[in-house]
């Protein structure tokens, strides 16, 4: 016998972030990704994919809120970075974590701790990282 079908809104706790931003939690024993919410948050929610690995859904509305958020500074903060609304610091804790469990799942490996650097300027600090690899398409391209 199958897996019951999922009601078109459900409640779940977020607990973790997926390497993408995404918030994990449980459904009926399945995990569900959910973008816009993070560890703590208490989230409604709509399932958009059901697949073997896990359940996608769209937010629908933040019940309860971890306190540890800002206001995005833009609109379309889910396309240029899903960490936006999270404090910084709660962003490099995040991140940090990210890390270690790919460390861990993918290439098997345990690390203590990784440092993190946090970025002078909380914003922007990717148009020099970009500009490079921008100049250096150009030239490769030149060569050939």
């Amino acid at each position: 016998m199958g897996k019951k079908r999922l009601p078109p809104e459900f409640e779940i706790t977020i607990n973790k972030l997926s390497e993408k931003g995404e918030g994990i939690g449980r459904y009926s024993n399945r995990k569900v990704y959910v973008f816009g919410a993070f560890p703590g948050d208490v989230v409604l929610v709509a399932p958009t994919k059901v697949r073997r690995g896990g359940v996608r859904a769209r937010l629908v509305e933040i019940i309860s809120d971890a306190n540890n958020r800002n206001k995005p500074r833009c609109d379309h903060y889910l396309s240029c970075s899903p960490f936006q609304p999270l404090l910084y610091k709660t962003q490099l804790r995040y991140k940090q974590s990210i890390v270690k469990d790919i460390f861990k799942n993918r290439a098997g490996l345990r690390v203590q701790d990784i440092p993190i650097i946090p970025a002078q300027d909380q914003y922007n600090y990717r148009r020099l990282r970009q500009s490079h690899r921008f100049v250096h398409q150009c030239r490769h391209r030149r060569s050939t």
